[in-house]
This record gives structure tokens, sequence and C-alpha cells, in this order.
């Protein structure tokens, strides 16, 4: 394996909706690694994961994996997959054209683009596999471009008969090969929980898809379900390169446009409950203003002998001690009432005197 090869990334964490993780192995036979893996975050929640199983002779197949994951992510960021991997197939098809030493070179490619909605977009081309695992079944989502896998479809060769037959590494698609190019596509929705693999044949070449489904659905670590998948590739013979990419949606964590109506929700809800105490507070103040003075638009009689003198009650004065408005006041009477009179000034006693004195002189 080259000395600038990386055989190990991770993406994303715990609190993101999309964690992945990958490794790459040489595996027991090989002289070189011609696997190759693409994992990069772009932005939030947002996950662009690949693997490229190069053909072509030592050299050939690593250098035709290289240029396919470099030339697909930059054109990626520019137009779709479809033109992403066009784009990397004329350069594979130019390089080898311009080397011979490179003629026949091609590869496999599985992309996959997790987005911060909970959806996957992908596209195959070779017989690189997606498989997703959902609960406990695990699904092989893309369809491999070989030619035993034509003959399964078509009814001619049971799954049984495909996986030891003699042509079963013939490829009918891909990248730099001379045929044109069809990449197959799709986009699918996610749900929490959800566990998407992207692998090499090095992995479901020679471990059965009931191993890979008991190592993908462990309640281990991404990590150590990567590194037990390449040890069930390495303990099945190792023949072939093995590189495996496991893509995980959080169990419980909400995809974005979710997450900002919770958020919304959660916001009204606050506001609502900020609302409360001002609204008890204006219904106090009503019932307070309701209960003084006569309530709303009350105004005092004219000639009211206590019209200017305006009082606020803590609390209501009985009704029999109420004072008659047609009572003739005499020169010191004091309005007593229990309730209030020990408040009344002397200055207040002068006044109602003073007034009552007045409405006596001729």
């Amino acid at each position: 394996m080259s000395e600038d090869r990386e055989d190990r990334r991770e993406a994303g964490s715990q609190k993101s909706l999309w964690r992945a993780a990958a490794r790459t192995h040489i595996g027991l036979r090989r002289e070189a690694n011609q696997d190759r893996f693409l994992l990069r975050e772009r932005g939030d929640d947002h996950l662009l994961a690949a693997v490229a199983d190069g053909m072509g002779g030592v050299a050939g197949g690593e250098i035709a994996s290289r240029i396919a994951l470099e030339t697909f992510e930059r054109s990626y960021g520019a137009g779709s997959m479809r033109e992403a991997a066009i784009a990397a197939d004329r350069a594979i098809t130019g390089e080898s054209s311009a080397r011979p030493d490179l003629a026949g070179m091609g590869t496999t490619l599985v992309v996959a683009d997790a987005t911060p909605d909970g959806h996957l977009t992908w596209m195959n081309i070779g017989d690189s596999r997606l498989y997703r695992l959902r609960g406990e079944s695990l699904e092989q989502v893309s369809n491999d471009h070989s030619l035993v896998a034509d003959l399964v479809r078509s009814g001619d060769l049971t799954p049984e008969e495909a996986e030891s037959h003699p042509r079963r590494n013939v490829l009918t698609m891909a990248l730099g090969a001379e045929k044109s190019l069809d990449p197959e596509t799709g986009r699918i929705a996610s749900e929490p929980g959800d566990r998407f693999l992207i692998c090499s044949d090095g992995l479901h070449g020679m471990v059965p898809d009931r191993e890979i489904l008991r190592i993908l659905a462990a309640d281990w670590d991404i990590n150590a379900r990567c590194d037990s998948l390449v040890e069930a590739a390495l303990d099945a013979g190792g023949v072939d390169n093995v590189t495996v990419l496991i893509l995980e949606r959080h169990p419980s964590r909400r995809a974005a446009a979710s997450v900002t109506d919770e958020e919304n929700s959660t916001s009204n809800d606050s506001s609502r409950w900020l609302l409360l105490p001002l609204v008890l507070l204006f219904l106090l103040v009503i019932l307070r203003l309701l209960s003084s003075n006569g309530g709303f638009g009350y105004e005092p009689a004219p000639g009211d002998p206590v019209d200017s003198l305006q009082i606020e009650l803590d609390r209501p004065i009985d009704g029999e001690q109420i004072l008659d408005s047609n009572t003739q006041l005499t020169p010191g009477d004091i309005v007593r009432d229990p309730l209030w009179s020990d408040s009344l000034s002397q200055d207040s006693t002068e006044m109602i005197n003073s007034d009552v004195n007045r409405s006596e002189r001729p």
C-alpha cells in the first residue's frame, strides 16, 4: 500500500444527523490496494461518501480509482452526479490514452450523498455495492453491473450459482471502459437508525450477506463494525482488496426540516408562557379599576360634599357606614369608618368642617 494512502477515516459525530466511518485493506493476496474511498463533510449534517475499486494492473487500477474520486468530487460541486461521473470517465480515458502502460484501466464507483433533510442521493457504476440496513432487514439498494448479475436478473442463473460462476468478475459497466456510460442513480428517504454500507467486492464477494447483516446490525461503535467487516473478509481468505464504508443516520435526531419545525414550536410555546403573566396582570388592573371609584367613567355628582376628596379603598366599606349624600353635616361632625378613619389626617378633618361651615352660611 502506498505510504500516502489513507486506510481509515471518520466523519460526523454523535450529535450530527449523519455519522460515517471507512476502512480499506490491501487484503492477503494482492501486491497493491487498488481500492479507494472518499468521505467528506460538506457543511452541517451533509456527507459525501464513495468507494472505487480500480482494475487494469497494479498501477492502472490504483490510478484509475484515484482519478475517479478526485474528478468526481471536483465536478460534483458544479453539476449533477451523472455529469460528475461522465467527467471522471473522460479523465480516466484521457489518462489511459496518453500512457500506453495504463491502457485498459478502469474502476467501479458507488457514491452516496447524505443530506440534512435525511435523504440519500446515490449512484452506482460497476459491481461495488450500496446496502441499507433497516431494523433487522438488509437490502441491496444498487444493482451490480456484471455479466452474472445480468444472468440472474434474466433468470438464467440463481443467486447461489452466481456466487461461484467463473465469470462473476466480468463487468458490463465501468469508468474508463470503451462503452457508453449509463450510471444507475436514485434518491431514497432515510429513517432514524438506518445504516448504509458501501463496499467493494472484496467484502461482498467473500462474506455472505447474513454475516454482513449480523455485523452491521451489532450494537457496537461504528468503527468497531468497520473493523469487524474487514476482518470477516480477511478471515474468509482476503483474496482481494477490501473496502467498507458505513454511513448511518442518528437513531433519534430529526432531519433538518423537522428540527426547524420543532424549534419553531418550542419558541411559540415559550412565547405563550411569557405572555401569560402579562395577561393576568392586565386582568388584575381591569378588576381593580372596576372595583374602585364606581368603575370606569365614574364622576362625583355636582355638590357632593366630598367631591374634592378622592380616597382609594383597599377594602369595601360596609353599606351601613356609607354617608347619605343628602345628610347635612354640622361643624365638628366627622365621618368615621373603622376601616379607614384612622388614616384621615387632621388636615382632612379640618377640610370637612370647613366645607360644612360654608354650606350653612346664608
